[in-house]
């Protein structure tokens, strides 16, 4: 590297290009990443004046060369092509988590997209190597995250740039790993959302394109542009077919990443998610399980699902779905008294199931019975005798 640094007839570019790699390959060579410690170790251990490992987990050494090559790539952007060169051959996954937690990773690409702009620095990294994903990730989520793509017009230019880049084989990175896909699904039409969206459940890498549909409302809201809301999004996610590459577990984790989101879901939206996926002709089988989570979220929300309640009854839903039934009686549970006079309606069958399920909710519901029967006067003799051992208890 000493060399490289000494040669002076090398114009500029070309010399910055020869001393970024000499200090990549030397931050890579060899270099045996340290175990983490946990502070509380740090904290019990003398000190003996090592300096290999810092706050975050990663050796000040390879921090220290690594950040010189990274400093070089601000002056010569082309140089990011070699770092993602290099990552893609490193066998050691703890190293390349290490490179992406850098701090003067994310103020180049920061810096590059200020510079040039995000699309141009997606174009500069050029047919990229295989196995290369976890940086490609990194790089793309940076520049959505950056303020020069907080517009319609800026977000939709750099996704373009992503869209065409294609790995040494000829592949198109999205199609051939759809995690690269997340930090910028918001932006997407609505149609390429619904077709990414079953292959994104079963990453973990939803959360990230959860939080793009979510935030770029904010930026779309006083448009005319055709975005997903929260409600819509959580709609689709629901109307995912189970198959047997994705489970009702994935479209509940997707769920619960939504509802992090607590601002996004208000008492209106939540009502619009409830009220779509009842009218569907096959309820979506997590349905249920977003009414349950939409009521801890919103308890206001307990008359509403009373209503919710009386429209399944009234499609005697047990006849078809046994889940959404299921699913009927633990909401029923969760409610109680506000949704008993849904529940006295019930046939005899059903009422039996449902006071089985809970011998609080039996006991409950008979004394309500007891208190309003003059209310319920019309129920047949098979209810009354069903509710009456009830009473004696």
């Amino acid at each position: 590297m000493l060399n490289t640094l000494l040669e002076p007839s090398k114009p500029d570019e070309e010399l910055a290009h020869d001393v970024g790699i000499a200090a990549l390959d030397d931050a890579t060579s060899g270099t045996e990443p340290p175990e983490k410690k946990s502070k509380i170790e740090n904290s019990t251990e003398a000190d003996d004046g090592d300096d290999t490992v810092g706050d975050d987990g990663v050796g000040a050494e390879l921090n220290r060369k690594l950040s010189l090559f990274i400093a070089l790539c601000v002056h010569e952007g082309k140089l990011l092509r070699d770092l993602i060169s290099v990552y893609s051959k490193l066998s050691d996954s703890k190293l390349q988590k290490d490179i992406l937690c850098l701090p003067t990773l994310e103020k180049l690409v920061e810096k590059l997209g200020k510079d040039i702009g995000a699309p141009q620095t997606v174009e500069i990294l050029g047919e990229v190597p295989v196995g290369s994903y976890g940086v490609l990730f990194y790089i793309v989520k940076c520049l959505f995250s950056l303020e020069i793509t907080d517009t319609q017009e800026k977000a939709t230019e750099l996704v373009s740039s992503v869209k065409l880049v294609k790995d040494v084989d000829g592949n198109v990175v999205i199609e051939a790993d759809v995690r690269l896909v997340a930090p910028m699904l918001g932006w997407l039409p609505r149609e390429e959302i619904l077709s990414h969206l079953p292959n994104l459940l079963k990453v973990e890498e939803i959360r990230d394109g959860i939080i793009s549909i979510l935030s770029i409302g904010k930026v779309l809201e006083n448009s005319e542009s055709d975005y997903v809301g929260p409600d819509e999004l959580l709609v689709d996610i629901a109307r995912v077919p189970i198959t047997d590459d994705i489970s009702v577990d994935d479209l509940v984790r997707a769920s619960n990443e939504c509802f992090k989101h607590s601002e996004y879901y208000t008492e209106e939206v939540l009502k619009n998610v409830l009220e779509t996926l009842i009218e569907e002709d096959s309820i979506p089988l997590i349905t249920m399980r977003l009414a349950l989570m939409s009521l801890r979220l919103r308890p206001s929300l307990k008359l509403f699902l009373v209503t919710i309640l009386q429209t399944l009854s009234d499609k005697e839903i047990w006849n078809t779905s046994t889940e959404i039934w299921n699913g009927f009686i633990l909401i029923a549970n969760e409610l109680k008294m506000p949704a008993f006079p849904v529940l006295l309606r019930l046939p005899e069958e059903q009422l039996k199931q449902l006071l089985s399920s809970s011998p609080d909710m039996a006991r409950l519901l008979s004394h309500y019975y007891k208190s309003n029967k003059d209310k319920f006067s019309n129920l047949s003799s098979e209810i009354d005798s069903l509710l009456a051992p009830q009473k004696q208890a």
